[in-house]
């Protein structure tokens, strides 16, 4: 049955209950049904594709590598309205461009999502609880957009190692023991809006070996041992307008040159 028309191609639409492969193009696959597996549920092998859970729950075992849903070498994969839990992976994306993760909830998967070599990837509206390595991963990806998620009690938030032009902006960091926003050599990105709070254990916002980031209008509280925020060998970074409260030390920069830090509230720093 034709379901709607999604730019320039036809979009079929398809009712699921089950775990396999999903590999007709232009296909809306529709879950019907909460579904458990003891491996890899939804291998997606065509491009042009839509997974929507209709809030129902895709439950593994937690096996050694296993996968909620993945997907690799594809084009313009949309994962939505889908609750996926206890995998090695929730969702793995890896040289899979032009793709979005729409109000997901990832609970207690090892990590919650992995992205590799993956440009142009929106995660939003999503819900990640309980991520034992890591909530948003990517590697290697250009264009990555993290807005208006929520990560609790998992081992870190979002990582961005070696993508360009990144925007992490309007999410909420609370009791997380690892980093919560992090950049490894990137180049051209901006983390603004969130909120991060109470990670007693590690840093809130950290660059590394990175440059032209800017960091604006966070509110980062609470990181007892750590910095709220910290620079390292990350040139041109702009740190401005944030509320920095309560951390062990506020603002950190080491070896970060042609850096500006401007109209910040740093208050209660150990």
């Amino acid at each position: 049955i034709l379901v709607f028309l999604a730019g320039s191609f036809s979009v079929f639409g398809e009712d699921i209950s089950s775990c396999q492969t999903l590999n007709h193009p232009n296909t809306t696959y529709v879950v019907t049904s909460n579904i458990a597996m003891n491996g890899t549920c939804f291998t997606i092998t065509a491009d042009n594709i839509i997974l929507d859970g209709q809030n129902n729950s895709i439950s593994g075992i937690d096996a050694l590598f296993s996968y909620g849903i993945f997907a690799s070498g594809r084009q313009n994969i949309t994962i939505r309205n889908v609750n996926v839990g206890d995998f090695w992976y929730g969702i793995s994306f890896e040289y899979t461009n032009d793709s979005s993760i729409l109000d997901v909830q990832l609970l207690s998967n090892s990590r919650a999502i992995s992205a590799l070599f993956s440009d142009s990837l929106l995660v939003s509206g999503s819900f990640l609880n309980d991520s034992l390595s890591g909530g948003v991963w990517s590697y290697g990806g250009d264009s990555l957009l993290v807005d208006n998620n929520s990560f609790t009690y998992g081992a870190g938030g979002v990582y961005v190692y070696g993508g360009d032009d990144f925007l992490v902006r309007d999410n909420a960091f609370f009791s997380n023991s690892g980093i919560d926003i992090s950049a490894w050599l990137t180049i051209n990105g901006t983390i603004e809006k969130n909120q991060v709070a109470l990670n007693y254990y590690d840093h809130g916002i950290r660059t590394t070996h990175s440059r032209n980031i800017v960091i604006q209008n966070n509110y980062v509280v609470n990181h007892s041992f750590d910095s709220g925020i910290i620079a390292f060998n990350t040139s041109n970074v702009t740190i401005s307008g944030n509320a920095v409260l309560q951390n062990n030390e506020g603002i950190h920069l080491v070896l970060s040159p042609n850096s500006s830090i401007l109209n910040n509230t740093i208050n209660q720093s150990n």
